[in-house]
């Protein structure tokens, strides 16, 4: 872009010496030529130094738009075009002289947070300060330019895979100096993905996606650092791009099925509901588990139409069982934290259910503690709307996450449920025991009633009913089932565990007390709650 730039000067300082040339010529033609072929001289000078004009405003106008299309207009540097065609040279010019070169691709670290905070002028600012300090940092004769968005990339010639390492160190060093906008003090912070071809023939393309891989690394491993590609860190990257495209197919073709665990009360050893559980019927990797896939859905989008399925096949089957059963069978399912926590939550949760005529006193939603433990209004208001509507909520895993006592005094939820971990525990550890006990202890006296998650034994089962624990779920009492095996399991057998002596539940005063049936609400609180015990 330099070199046209000074072209195209030298061209317009050489235009201007001929034009005063011509000028002065062109009043002198008196004295040279006759009076009758000087008027037709003086034409021909000037048509000819219109001429050139016309030629030297196209010859910058064509310079300006090759700049344009070139260059990135905010910070300049060069633009993603540029790039990749220096690139594809570059890499050319290396192999054919047994050189070799490094790609550095550079992406802000939690810029968003500053374009949300501060407004877009001071992001741009931001970015011309990063665009400066990068040009800076790198070695002499390096090409540098803006990719798009936050993202920028530089090639640099080196020695070894160990000098491309250190020039990131150096640039990560160059960057992370305090800048001052709008009166804040900012510290820019990336993370940067390397990625060097060596003796292997790749297309610039390639060469990309491997920094593009590195950056990812880097960025999973605590951000702010450079990270060189491994060609065994591809694997994750390209599976999680098919997996994105599968988990839309899947949804088009029906791969998803619910299926329920029974909940069973410990005291009376009989089912009282079930907790649906997603599964992928996957065509090639057979039954996945939700854990492997729906953080992928989370950050896709995927989840918000898994999310509306989810809520319309359970709120089907619990209308199902409600019309066999009564109330008898209560239904849970799982929301993420991020669904939980949208604005429209409610909204959408009410109309899906509405439409499925589905009974709300029989459903009920788990959230994980992380759901409840912010301080985003959007989930307090959600949390009381879906109670006010008459839906339980209850706490999932409780006890591994980020467990307080000061989200369970802002946050009213029916159910309690506690994690497997508590009670796999040691059956000799009386200090366990006691800690399950104590929150046991505390869920009834805030007027939940508290589920053991996990129970695979006897030996648990009795535990956990001498704990005081209202129900329990696991492999003990059942696997996972489909909705029609969980119909035929309720319609001709009575779950029962097998016959031992039932540990002496202790008595208890609960503050809650059902409300007649046909009342919209499932719980009211008591005379006792009313008077604040």
């Amino acid at each position: 872009m330099r070199r046209i730039d000074f072209r195209v000067r030298l061209a317009d300082t050489l235009l201007l010496a001929f034009l005063l040339i011509a000028c002065l010529t062109a009043t002198r033609l008196d004295g040279v030529l006759s009076p009758e072929v000087t008027p037709f001289a003086q034409l021909a000078i000037f048509q000819a130094v219109a001429l050139l004009l016309i030629g030297s405003a196209l010859r910058r106008g064509l310079a300006q738009g090759s700049y344009l299309a070139y260059t990135d207009e905010l910070t300049g540097l060069n633009n993603r075009r540029s790039f990749m065609e220096k690139l594809a040279e570059l890499m050319l010019d290396a192999r054919r002289r047994g050189e070799s070169l490094a790609l550095l691709l550079l992406d802000m670290d939690r810029f968003k947070l500053v374009n949300d905070a501060l407004g877009h002028p001071a992001g741009d600012e931001l970015l011309r300060v990063v665009a400066l300090r990068l040009r800076d940092s790198v070695p002499a004769g390096s090409f540098t330019a803006r990719l798009g968005g936050d993202e920028f990339a530089a090639i640099v010639n080196v020695r070894d895979t160990r000098e491309s390492m250190l020039i990131a160190e150096d640039i990560l060093n160059g960057l992370n100096q305090p800048v001052g906008i709008k009166g804040h003090e900012i510290w820019p912070n990336a993370s940067i993905g390397v990625a060097v071809p060596g003796a292997t023939r790749v297309p610039p393309a390639e060469l990309l996606s491997m920094a593009d891989v590195a950056l990812y690394q880097a960025k999973g491993r605590g951000k702010g650092r450079a990270f060189l590609f491994d060609s065994n860190a591809r694997l994750p990257s390209v599976n999680k791009l098919s997996m994105e495209s599968e988990l839309h197919v899947a949804l088009k073709h029906h791969q998803f099925e619910m299926l329920y665990q029974p909940m069973v009360d410990l005291g009376e050893r009989r089912i009282i509901g079930a907790e649906a559980l997603l599964r992928w019927n996957h065509p090639k990797q057979g039954v996945l588990r939700p854990d492997s896939f729906l953080s992928l859905a989370d950050e896709t989008g995927i989840s918000r139409a898994l999310s509306k399925w989810i809520v319309e096949e359970v709120s089907a089957q619990s209308r199902a069982w409600e019309h066999l059963f009564g109330d008898r069978v209560g239904v849970s399912m799982n929301v993420s934290a991020r669904e939980f926590q949208t604005i429209d939550f409610v909204q959408t949760l009410s109309r899906l259910v509405r439409e499925s005529e589905a009974p709300i006193n029989g459903l009920n939603f788990e959230v994980t503690e992380t759901a409840l433990t912010g301080d985003d209004a959007a989930t307090q208001n959600n949390l009381a709307e879906v109670r006010k509507m008459g839906f339980r909520v209850s706490i999932d895993d409780f006890g591994i996450g980020f467990s307080s006592l000061s989200y369970l005094q802002s946050n009213r939820v029916d159910v309690l449920k506690l994690d497997p971990a508590f009670v796999r525990g040691d059956h000799e550890n009386e200090r366990s025991f006691r800690i399950v006990r104590s929150v046991v202890d505390l869920a009834h006296s805030l007027g939940m009633t508290v589920v053991a998650e996990g129970v695979e034994t006897e030996e648990q089962y009795q535990r956990m009913l001498e704990a005081d624990c209202d129900s329990g779920q696991g492999f003990y009492f059942a696997h996972p089932m489909n909705a029609q095996e969980l119909t035929d399991l309720l319609v001709h057998h009575e779950l029962t565990l097998p016959v031992q002596k039932p540990a002496e539940r202790r008595r208890r005063t609960r503050p809650w007390s059902r409300r007649p049936k046909n009342d919209g609400r499932l719980w009211q609180p008591d005379v006792q709650e009313k008077r604040g015990a």
